[in-house]
C-alpha cells in the first residue's frame, strides 16, 4: 500500500510539471476551481479561512512536543522534519516561480505559488504526526479513525486554498505529492529512532 501511494503520488508529480512547463496545465486548475467556486457563501469562507489557517495548529502542536514532551528525540525529529518542510517548499517555489493567481484571490498571500506550502507542510507534519502515534500505539482501537480525521483535514486543508484563490489547483495536488515523497524518505531516516510502546514494556 505504502509503495502504491509513492507510485502515484510520483506519477502525479511528473505529470503536473510536464502540464505546467508545456502551459498546459490552465484546464485543470479553471476546471477544478469552477467546481470548487459553486460552494462559494459567507459561511463557507470563514469555514475554510479557519481551515487554512493551519500554521496556527502546527505551532501549537511543535510547542507541546518541544515543551510538554517528555522523549527529546521525538521532539527533535518534529522539530527537524517541521523545520526542512519549510525550507523545501520555499527551495521548491523558487525552483517554479509561478506568480499566485490575483483575480480571484479573497485573502492575500505572499510569495509564489507552486507548490502550495500549505498542502506540502500538513502532508508531511501531520503525516510524521500519524507515524509517530502509529508506532507508539500500534494496536490503539483509534487508530484508523485518527488517520482517516487527519487525511481529511489535509484534504480540506487543500481545498481551501483553492476555494480562497491563493493557490491554483495543480499547486496543492503538486503541494501533496511533494509532500508524500518527503515523507516517504523522511520516514526511512527516523524510524530507527522510533520505538514502540511495546518495544519500550519489553526492555
Amino acid at each position: 500500500m505504502k509503495k502504491l501511494i509513492v507510485f502515484f503520488a510520483s506519477f502525479l508529480l511528473i505529470y503536473f510539471i510536464v502540464l505546467f512547463k508545456i502551459h498546459n496545465i490552465a484546464w485543470f486548475d479553471n476546471y477544478i476551481y469552477s467546481k470548487i467556486s459553486m460552494l462559494k457563501c459567507d459561511d463557507v469562507t470563514l469555514m475554510f479561512t479557519l481551515i487554512s489557517a493551519v500554521v496556527y495548529s502546527i505551532s501549537a502542536i511543535l510547542v507541546y512536543f518541544l515543551i510538554f514532551y517528555k522523549d527529546k528525540k521525538i521532539s527533535l525529529l518534529v522539530f527537524i522534519n517541521l523545520a526542512l518542510s519549510i525550507i523545501i517548499s520555499l527551495i521548491l517555489k523558487e525552483i517554479f516561480r509561478r506568480p499566485r493567481p490575483i483575480l480571484i484571490a479573497l485573502a492575500h498571500e505572499a510569495g509564489f505559488s507552486m507548490p502550495s506550502s500549505h498542502a506540502f507542510i500538513s502532508t508531511t507534519f501531520f503525516g510524521f504526526l500519524f507515524y509517530l502515534f502509529y508506532k507508539r500505539y500500534p494496536k490503539a482501537l483509534f487508530k484508523k479513525i485518527f488517520l482517516s480525521f487527519l487525511v481529511f483535514y489535509v484534504l480540506l486543508i487543500g481545498i481551501s486554498r483553492i476555494y480562497l484563490g491563493v493557490h491554483y489547483a495543480s499547486d496543492v495536488v503538486l503541494g501533496f505529492s511533494f509532500g508524500i515523497l518527503y515523507l516517504y524518505f523522511y520516514l526511512k531516516f527516523s524510524k530507527k529512532y522510533i520505538v514502540s510502546k511495546e518495544d519500550v514494556n519489553c526492555e
